[in-house]
């Protein structure tokens, strides 16, 4: 019998269903000398099974995993968000030494892209080696895969190279758990059975409150909850940027993030 792939299911008004034995542990967001998240540091790991079910409602007593609170609490999950691929959801900030790509829906408000004036800004200035190395940090470390930075020079992408894992992201700073984070190009797919913009290098996942849950980014499985996240979708700086340089935006036409910048500003 062969291994089983490697997925997350979204099931109806219920968990996300994890198959074949995909690491599970605890990220953690920490704060640097800018009182800004500057880097993730690891948490509790968790036993390996080759099959579980996260809780989606918030309601479980015994999370990360489902303990089936859901039915009791007539749990609505419904997916609501756009599946528009990656390519129509995202613009790019050309600088010197990158190409920024943003889809500003996909937000997760964890904030790595604010130091040093911003991911946008660092990136319009990414002529400079120092401005190109914090803007491709910056964007790496987000947890969503809002953010991609592609190298000019070669029209690669640059990812972090993670491997298949889940990170259940802690955010101290705000006092919140969440959002579910899938790592290395995990499967994603729906309560229909389809899947949910491909295999995508990282990409979040939200999280019912359980004390005081923080905004989550906008997305296809909870109604409400994403709501409060928007805020964060674009900053003040980044709209300053978009102000100033209207010109430097467009619309990406069709790629994983993962293509090289040639088939993504193909056409």
């Amino acid at each position: 019998m062969g291994k089983r792939a490697q997925k997350v299911t979204v099931t109806r008004n219920g968990p996300y269903a994890v198959s074949g034995r995909i690491p599970l542990q605890k990220e953690i967001i920490l704060i640097g000398g800018e009182g800004e998240p500057e880097k993730w540091g690891k948490g509790k790991k968790y036993p390996q099974k080759e099959s579980y079910d996260l809780c989606r409602c918030g309601n479980s007593k015994n999370k990360p995993y489902c303990d089936g609170s859901h039915k009791a609490s007539h749990f609505q999950g419904t997916e609501t968000a756009s599946r528009e691929p990656y390519s129509k959801l995202a613009r790019k900030i050309r600088g010197g030494g990158i190409i920024l790509c943003d889809a500003p829906s996909l937000c997760s408000a964890a904030r790595f892209c604010h130091p040093n004036g911003g991911v946008w800004s660092l990136a319009a200035r990414s002529g400079n080696p120092k401005a190109k190395k914090a803007a491709i940090r910056e964007a790496c470390n987000c947890p969503s895969g809002r953010l991609v930075a592609i190298e000019r020079k070669t029209g690669k992408a640059i990812e972090p190279g993670l491997k298949k894992s889940i990170g259940l992201v802690e955010d101290p700073q705000n006092a919140c758990s969440g959002p579910i984070w899938l790592k290395g190009g995990i499967i994603l797919v729906g309560a229909d059975g389809k899947k949910i913009r491909g295999a995508q290098p990282r990409h979040a996942l939200p999280l019912r409150p359980f004390a005081q849950q923080a905004v989550l980014r906008r997305n296809p499985h909870l109604s409400r909850v994403q709501r409060r996240g928007q805020a964060f979708a674009q900053s003040e700086k980044e709209r300053e940027l978009n102000s100033a340089q209207p010109g430097q935006l467009a619309l990406l036409p069709r790629p994983l993030v993962h293509e090289p910048v040639e088939q993504i500003s193909r056409g």
